[in-house]
C-alpha cells in the first residue's frame, strides 16, 4: 500500500511555554500522525498528540541549545488537531504536524546514525529498508542561524524557515518510497552559507496492500459459488441458455473487477 500524505501544517512559534499547536483539520482517526520541528532552547521532554502520549522516534542537540526531534503517535484519535508540549522552555521552534494513512502500526524501518558537521550540505544516509513501499522523513537543525533550506531532489519540504523569518534554523521533508534501499537526504543551506549542523533520516513502513490475484478471478471458488448460485436462480432451458448467461456474468465480473 503506498503511504497518503492526508494534511502536513507548517508550524512556526516563538517565546510560549509549554505551548499548544494545531494541525489545520482534525486528524483522521486511526491514522499516523507526526510533529517535526526544530528549537532553540532545548526540545520539550514529551509531545501529546489529540490527547495521547507520543513517541519521540529522534532527537540531537547542538551547542547553544539549537535541536531537532521527531515525534509520533500511531492510531491518533479522531476529531481533534492539538499537538501540546510538554517541559518546553519557550524557544523558537520551526516544524510541520504531519498526518499519514496507509502505515503499519509501530511503523519505523531504518534510522540513519546521528550525522552532524560544518559545511552548507547537510546529510545523512539510512541502511537498506526492509520493505518497498512506506515514507521517508529527513531532519536538519542549524547551530548558527535561522536559515533553512529546500528540499534535496526527490523529496518535499515540510518547513523552511529563513533568517528573517524570526523562526529555528534547518528544515525537514519527506519522500514517499517505492522500492528498497537506503535513503539519502543531502541538504543545501539557503543562501549557500557554512554552518553547524546536525541530521537525521527515518524511514517507515507502509501496511501490506490489497489487489488482485489467481484466487480472486471468475473462475476463483467463491466466484464459481455466485455463478453456480446465479445459474439456478435464472433456471435456464438449455444448457445453451446456461452457457450464454456464464458468459454474460463473466463479463460482467471482468468489468466491475476493472472498474
Amino acid at each position: 500500500m503506498t503511504p497518503v500524505i492526508v494534511q502536513a501544517t507548517i508550524i512556526s512559534v516563538g517565546g510560549i511555554p509549554d505551548s499548544t499547536v494545531n494541525a489545520t483539520s482534525n486528524f483522521t482517526g486511526g491514522n499516523t500522525a507526526f510533529f517535526i520541528h526544530n528549537e532553540w532552547n532545548g526540545v520539550p521532554t514529551g509531545v501529546t498528540i489529540a490527547g495521547a502520549a507520543s513517541t519521540r522516534d529522534a532527537t540531537a542537540a547542538l551547542g547553544g541549545g539549537d535541536g531537532y526531534a521527531i515525534w509520533r503517535i500511531d492510531n491518533v484519535a479522531g476529531g481533534r488537531n492539538d499537538v501540546a508540549l510538554a517541559g518546553d522552555s519557550g524557544g523558537y521552534i520551526s516544524g510541520a504536524i504531519l498526518e499519514v494513512s496507509g502505515l503499519i502500526a509501530s511503523p519505523l524501518d531504518q534510522i540513519s546514525s546521528a550525522a552532524s558537521g560544518t559545511s552548507n550540505a547537510p546529510s545523512a544516509t539510512t541502511g537498506s529498508t526492509t520493505q518497498a513501499e512506506g515514507i521517508a522523513i529527513a531532519i536538519w537543525a542549524n547551530g548558527n542561524d535561522d536559515n533553512g533550506s529546500l528540499a534535496p531532489s526527490g523529496w518535499t519540504n515540510l518547513f523552511n524557515p529563513t533568517s528573517a523569518g524570526g523562526g529555528e534554523g534547518g528544515s525537514a521533508a519527506y519522500k514517499i518510497l517505492s522500492s528498497i534501499g537506503a535513503q539519502t537526504a543531502t541538504f543545501a543551506v539557503n543562501g549557500g552559507g557554512s554552518v553547524q549542523w546536525a541530521c537525521r533520516v527515518l524511514t517507515y513502513k507502509a501496511a501490506a496492500g490489497g489487489g488482485g490475484s489467481v484466487s480472486d478471478s471468475f473462475e476463483g471458488a467463491a466466484a464459481r459459488q455466485v455463478r453456480t448460485n446465479a445459474v439456478y436462480r435464472m433456471s435456464p432451458r438449455s444448457e445453451r441458455e446456461a452457457q450464454q448467461f456464464l458468459r454474460a456474468q463473466k463479463r460482467a465480473f471482468s468489468f466491475a473487477r476493472a472498474a
